[in-house]
């Protein structure tokens, strides 16, 4: 009699654990690569952001246009200079070789407008190959991506890797910023 409960609720058992974890599979699969709206910025956020930011190297490009100003293949020539980034100002004047990216904004009204949920789905959305994306940008599959609104007039975009990571897009070349200061 035991031995007939078992070899009933063993293949029930089994047929659950296939279930559930299809399940899991499925809402996986099904969640949304990318979500829009108007994310505001919360401490932890203010705490990564909020600095001066040294431009570190050229990571890449994304699609360049016939009306881009991007110097393909070396980017533009910003390695070194300093974007400044506080609750109160966002500085572009210390990008010393541009006088038309040379930009100040007080008071300007940051929150995320993008979430790639997705990272993967950032790099080929904005034609970066995948391979790039790991090796040359040190992107894994579970790293969550923001795109901060870019105030004012401002023709560039800041793009967040799990507060840990701060990739600034000018024109179409994307550049690796480093913090050297906090506010």
């Amino acid at each position: 009699m035991k031995k007939k409960r078992l070899f009933i609720i063993l293949p029930v058992c089994v047929v659950l654990v296939a279930i559930i974890m299809f399940a899991i599979f499925i809402i996986k699969s099904n969640r949304n690569p990318v979500i829009y709206g108007e994310f505001p910025l919360n401490k932890k956020d203010e705490q990564f952001l909020f600095g001066t930011w040294k431009v570190d190297k050229l990571l890449g490009f994304t699609y360049i246009r016939e009306d881009d100003k991007t110097e393909y293949p070396t980017g533009q020539k910003i390695i070194g200079d300093e974007i400044i980034i506080t609750k109160d100002k966002l500085s572009t004047m210390g990008l010393i070789n541009y006088e038309r990216y040379q930009k100040k904004e007080d008071n300007p009204e940051y929150f995320f407008y993008a979430i790639y949920n997705d990272p993967y789905f950032f790099l080929t959305s904005n034609r970066i190959d995948i391979d790039e994306g790991v090796q040359e940008w040190g992107i894994k599959s579970s790293d969550r991506i923001r795109i901060l609104f870019n105030p004012g007039t401002f023709c560039f975009t800041f793009i967040v890797v799990n507060d840990e990571k701060l990739i600034f897009l000018m024109e179409s070349s994307f550049f690796e910023l480093v913090k050297e200061r906090d506010f």
